[in-house]
């Protein structure tokens, strides 16, 4: 049976943890890696001891480390992992991890377990750690209690049986890289994706650079960002995901459709990875080794979560640039944040191009007496102008005259906005469930008419 935990604070979690830890008796001494500020990634060695803390003592973001009796089972992609393994051990302590369907599942064991690499996820033991639950990382989520349940212990034969056997052998390899001059080689498609490179390269050189490392399966200009949880690995899965995503977003800005976007970005990534099959630390490609079901949910899911603004900054990035690629989607944010302050202060249109200025936005005046036209605009109310101080204007017409302003999906902004709920700078009122919510800056009073607010993680009446 599972207990999910909702809208505890970090300590909270932590907490959690160390009772559950305790039940089984885990040695909790030097068990805690204090990691880097809004990373995963540990300050120090962590396997030297020194570098280690007590779970009990205050952490920001942490791992836990398996010692001992403790173990991991890091579930990466629920799809493709074994069906007894997910049965076997769904009762036990797991805490679910931002990226889609991902859990660590704690067990303890009698025997030590070896560490267990798959293309669903990984066992782990012998010094190897996870991210504890109530840590964040901005822009890509938090760890948070899934199942609050006692910790399983399982024996080793048991495993072994779940996951198939524990002998697996890795292929390793290198290859040479390859450039866009062998595209003009092959069919229409990538004679078309050859033409469309030779322009980005004249255009976005920088980009371009750190496109071709990826497409060669390397990390390109995002470094550490691309590494696996707790290893200098890199994570293949996030390879394939964000070089998808990238290369689709070339093609739309050189003309494309989005169909041919689509094909062109699926034929050419497919392309460069067969001719490539192993990443330049060694490993085999994910794209090479999984079937057309992974291919198609990789590429619709890296379509799905475009975002226009952002590319259009990655594009514009010079070689000197240090930006790190996960802070640009304050861009998105940004302009959810104008534009609720646009709707509630009712600036004119002079105001609100000098004040896109302090969210870093450089807005057409013709763009926002374009979307002054719109009946979205003309239909949300203006709080401070007529007199109504908490009616507040509706996600849906943020969304909408965002998209307006930034080309880009209203599903970029609703992501934006969940974000910008859970780190606590605007609220979403409910005022009827269902029907009518409003979003506002957390500053500003609540609606009186609400029947609940949702903020920093929370819901109150």
């Amino acid at each position: 049976m599972t207990y999910t935990i909702e809208s505890k604070n970090p300590n909270e979690y932590k907490c959690i943890a160390l009772r559950r830890l305790n039940n089984v008796s885990v040695n909790l001494s030097n068990i805690a890696i204090p990691l880097k500020e809004g990373t995963k990634s540990a300050y120090n060695d962590f396997k030297q001891k020194s570098n280690r803390r007590d779970l009990e003592q205050n952490l920001g973001n942490y791992g836990i480390l398996a010692k001992g009796p403790l173990h991991f089972i890091d579930i990466d992609d629920p799809d493709e992992a074994p069906n007894d393994l997910l049965k076997k051990t769904v009762d036990t302590f797991c805490v679910s991890t931002p990226s889609e369907g991902g859990e660590h599942r704690y067990v303890v064991s009698d025997t030590p377990l070896p560490n267990i690499k798959r293309d669903w996820g990984e066992i782990r033991s012998d010094n190897q750690y996870v991210v504890g639950p109530g840590s964040s990382i901005p822009d890509y989520g938090s760890y948070t209690i899934e199942n609050d349940a006692p910790i399983q212990s399982v024996a080793k034969d048991e495993l072994e049986d779940w996951i198939g056997g524990f002998d697996k052998d890795t292929e390793e390899g290198y290859s040479e890289d390859i450039d866009i001059e062998s595209l003009s080689e092959g069919g229409e498609r990538l004679n078309t994706a050859h033409d469309v490179f030779s322009k980005l390269q004249s255009d976005s050189p920088a980009f371009f650079t750190d496109l071709m490392d990826r497409l060669n399966g390397g990390r390109g200009g995002m470094g550490n960002s691309l590494n696996k949880e707790d290893s200098n690995e890199i994570d293949t899965s996030r390879l394939d995901f964000v070089t998808l995503e990238h290369l689709y977003g070339v093609f739309k800005e050189y003309g494309k459709s989005h169909n041919e976007s689509r094909g062109l970005a699926g034929e050419v990534y497919g392309y460069y990875s067969n001719q490539t099959p192993f990443t330049k630390d060694g490993q085999k490609r994910k794209w090479v080794s999984r079937d057309k079901g992974y291919k198609h949910d990789m590429l619709d899911n890296a379509i799905r979560q475009f975002d226009q603004s952002l590319f259009n900054r990655l594009l514009n990035q010079r070689n000197n640039d240090k930006r790190k690629f996960n802070e640009y989607s304050e861009i998105t944010q940004n302009y959810v944040d104008f534009v609720m302050n646009w709707l509630i202060e009712d600036w004119d249109i002079d105001t609100a191009k000098d004040m896109a200025q302090v969210w870093n936005l450089e807005i057409d005046r013709g763009d926002l007496e374009a979307v002054c036209k719109t009946p979205m605009y003309q239909d949300t109310p203006r709080p401070l102008s007529e007199g109504k101080e908490t009616e507040y204007p509706s996600p849906h017409a943020i969304r909408k005259i965002c998209s307006e302003l930034d080309r880009n999906t209203e599903e970029t902004y609703r992501r934006a906005m969940k974000k910008m709920r859970k780190k606590g700078s605007i609220k979403l009122a409910c005022i009827k469930e269902g029907i009518d919510y409003r979003v506002y800056p957390a500053d500003l009073p609540d609606p009186v008419d609400a029947e609940h607010i949702r903020y920093n993680g929370e819901k109150y009446e």
